[in-house]
């Protein structure tokens, strides 16, 4: 049997539910029920308070899923374009939470570095963006494409001077994860993007990989009250 990309998996994970079942769609789940409000506005509150969100900024939300997340602050910023590879979690986006003349939607693998793709639908130019988002997905990048991707976002994005980029599975708390699901972490290839976790990456060589980039980059520690706390971390790369 051939072995789905991230973005069939993701697909055809969404496809099970309603297409109101937006936590759902993109695993934001705990025990395969919607995490608790409390969860979901410490998360975006997370977000505003990492990039700083002002109503002068155009926000370019990457992996975007199915929008619902952003339209969380969509209403305190200037604009947002969101990109995601599943044409399936698009269709919802642009159903549910496109804004005319505010938000836009595009089906685009952002592996393949594509700026066209990227910038298809998009009410904005490359040089209106100020801050870019990742949230919960840059896992499901090929490790080998992680540097070129950051060098890619540097470059070509150069008025964006923020990128928050959460939660990342660490590497580090791997064997604890699958210990507390009976599973041998020698079993795991961490470093397989294809799988419904995504990748497991150390901290300090993300970071590494950031600043080669040309990014400052600098972990934002989790609280305690977040449900993936244990398992993950974040980083905010600025200019």
């Amino acid at each position: 049997m051939t072995k789905l990309s991230a973005i069939e998996i993701y697909t055809k994970h969404a496809e099970q539910y309603d297409t109101k079942d937006f936590l759902k769609h993109v695993w934001r789940t705990v025990d395969g029920e919607d995490i608790p409000a409390e969860q979901l506005n410490f998360i975006t509150n997370s977000i505003r308070n990492a990039l700083k969100l002002s109503k002068d900024d155009v926000v370019l939300d990457l992996f975007c899923g199915n929008g619902h997340l952003s339209h969380f602050f969509i209403d305190e910023i200037k604009g947002l374009h969101g990109v995601d590879g599943s044409d399936y979690l698009i269709k919802i986006a642009n159903e549910n939470f496109r804004i005319e003349n505010k938000s836009s939607y595009a089906c685009s693998d952002l592996s393949l570095l594509n700026l066209d793709g990227i910038l298809q639908n998009s009410l904005f130019s490359q040089k209106d963006f100020t801050k870019i988002l990742i949230f919960g997905s840059i896992q499901y990048l090929s490790k080998s494409l992680l540097a070129d991707f950051l060098t890619f976002l540097y470059k070509k994005f150069t008025n964006a001077i923020y990128i928050y980029i959460a939660p990342v599975p660490n590497k580090r708390y791997a064997a604890d994860f699958f210990k507390k699901r009976n599973v041998d972490v020698t079993t795991v290839n961490l470093d397989d993007n294809n799988t419904p976790i995504g990748s497991w990456h150390d901290p300090k060589e993300f970071m590494d990989i950031a600043n080669g980039a040309g990014w400052k980059a600098q972990e934002i520690p989790f609280e305690n009250r977040h449900y993936q706390s244990f398992y993950r971390f974040n980083v905010l790369l600025s200019r």
